[in-house]
């Protein structure tokens, strides 16, 4: 029989020392995920409402009031004696004869003698008022008062401004999770810390899923090829259709706030927005000592960090996103109109089990949504792309 050789430590027995490693139980606590869902967007949204879609695509219609100005397109201007003026077109079409001017620098009002040609507008002579006539230069701006008809005429030609109509596709995800047979029955033995691996898997596969719609919210383009689609998000629909609520503003004051305050809730009407900001924008937005009214210190209301603002031209709640951030969109804060926006579903989170292959000795889960946005009218969004300070 060979001689026995264990181990023997000298001195006290210790964690180190005189006790293999492999006796020592780990101790383990709960598992703590680095990065939260970040998907304050699509939280919101969805409190706001959701409406079953029909169709792959999914539209809507925009319109607006008559145009009430037009401008003066010669570079050589008119004296004060001209009547017939070219306008830019197709501003023309905004008067009917009978309508009520006036040029807005000078003050001088003039009724329309002819209307409905895109490029050029007449009126019977200068000076309708007390206002004395003057030169117009290129550019002049003129505003479209309205009609002023005389006793007993006939009525003009009815006006009426064409909609316009604005689509999105009906865009799918699905995200999936898939383990051994042998390690899901193991883990749903005890054989893995902070519980089932499975539901552990499945958490983070519905996080997943969440926060991926909030980023498609946020940018995805939208285009289609084949069978595939995807839907037209927040940033790219203001980029295109609202190039003037765009704000390329790098350093945000209370007065640079509320300037694009004054254009964002110019249009579409509503005297209450929602505006989901980088941390940083919200951090600053904080700190104006004026118009920021916080309910509680730190509030929070489902899940979401909300501050109220109370702008000279509406109010505005601003929600902490933290998908925006990185290089360029941790600059960004993005706002809206909550009573035009809306989510459009086909299938709303439908979870699907047992999809792993017939033969396979696993076991394999998925979520899937197709869902798309429909973003109502373009002006009554707004963009702050660059604020770094």
């Amino acid at each position: 029989m060979a001689d026995r050789t264990p181990t023997v430590a000298s001195g006290a027995r210790t964690t180190v020392a005189g006790i293999v490693s492999t006796r020592l139980k780990v101790d383990m606590s709960d598992l703590y995920e680095w990065e939260s869902e970040g998907a304050a967007l699509y939280t919101t949204l969805s409190l706001l409402g959701k409406e079953r879609a029909i169709n792959k695509t999914v539209s809507w219609h925009t319109r607006e009031l008559r145009p009430k100005f037009m401008r003066i397109n010669n570079g050589a201007g008119y004296t004060d004696a001209s009547t017939t003026f070219t306008v830019d077109t197709p501003m023309g079409n905004y008067v009917q004869p009978g309508f009520l001017i006036q040029v807005t620098r000078t003050g001088e009002t003039m009724l329309t003698t002819t209307g409905g040609s895109a490029t050029s507008v007449v009126v019977a002579a200068r000076s309708w008022g007390t206002t004395t006539a003057a030169a117009l230069v290129d550019n002049d701006e003129i505003l479209i008062i309205g009609p002023a008809y005389a006793q007993s005429p006939s009525l003009e030609s009815a006006m009426s401004v064409t909609g316009v109509q604005d689509s999105n596709y009906i865009h799918t995800m699905r995200h999936n999770w898939d383990m051994s047979a042998l390690l899901k029955e193991l883990s749903e033995n005890g054989g893995t810390y902070n519980g089932s691996d499975a539901e552990q898997e499945r958490k983070n596969m519905l996080a997943t899923h969440k926060r991926d719609w909030n980023l498609a919210f946020l940018f995805s383009e939208g285009a289609t090829s084949g069978g595939t689609a995807t839907m037209t998000g927040f940033k790219p629909f203001i980029a295109t259709n609202a190039t003037g609520n765009v704000n390329s503003a790098t350093t945000l004051t209370e007065p640079v706030f509320e300037a694009g305050n004054e254009v964002w809730f110019r249009g579409a009407g509503a005297e209450k927005r929602i505006l989901v900001c980088a941390r940083k924008f919200h951090a600053i937005a904080n700190q104006f000592p004026s118009a920021v009214q916080r309910t509680t210190p730190g509030a929070t209301k489902y899940g979401l960090r909300l501050t109220d603002y109370t702008s000279a031209h509406g109010d505005i709640k601003l929600v902490r996103e933290v998908a925006l951030e990185g290089d360029e969109y941790a600059k960004y804060a993005i706002g809206f109109d909550p009573a035009k926006v809306k989510i459009k579903h086909v299938r709303d989170g439908r979870m699907l089990k047992d999809r792993q292959g017939v033969s396979e000795d696993g076991y394999e889960e998925e979520i899937v949504s197709d869902m798309s946005l429909v973003l109502g009218h373009p002006e009554g969004m707004y963009m702050w792309t660059d604020i770094a300070a």
